[in-house]
C-alpha cells in the first residue's frame, strides 16, 4: 500500500484489509511456545502466514507443537538473562 500524503486520510475502500496484517515472509522466534499463550501466538503467527521457531523447556510439548504446525522447534530455558542469547543461535540455521 502507497501512500502519497500521510496527511490525508486513506478511504476504507481503498485499503487491501485481506492483506493488512499478513506476516508473509517473515520470521518470529516464540519463546514458552510449548504451551498456553506461547502457543496460541505461534499459532496466530502461522495462520497469518509467517514461520515460527517453537522454544520451551518443555521438550515433547514443544515438539508437539512446532510438529502439527509445520515448524522447527527447540528445546532450551532462556529464563536466566546470560541465556536468552541460545534462541537467535538455534534460529539461523532453521531460517
Amino acid at each position: 500500500m502507497k501512500i502519497d500524503d500521510p496527511d490525508q486520510p486513506l478511504l476504507a475502500e481503498t485499503i487491501d484489509h485481506h492483506s493488512l496484517f499478513r506476516l508473509d515472509g517473515n520470521s518470529y522466534v516464540v519463546l514458552g511456545a510449548g504451551g498456553g499463550i506461547g502457543e496460541h501466538v505461534s499459532r496466530t503467527i502461522v495462520a497469518l502466514g509467517g514461520r515460527v521457531l517453537c522454544v520451551d523447556v518443555n521438550g515433547d510439548g514443544v515438539d508437539a507443537v512446532a510438529g502439527s504446525l509445520g515448524m522447527p522447534s527447540a528445546v532450551a530455558g532462556v529464563a536466566p538473562e546470560e541465556r536468552i542469547g541460545i534462541a537467535p543461535a538455534g534460529a539461523t540455521p532453521r531460517f
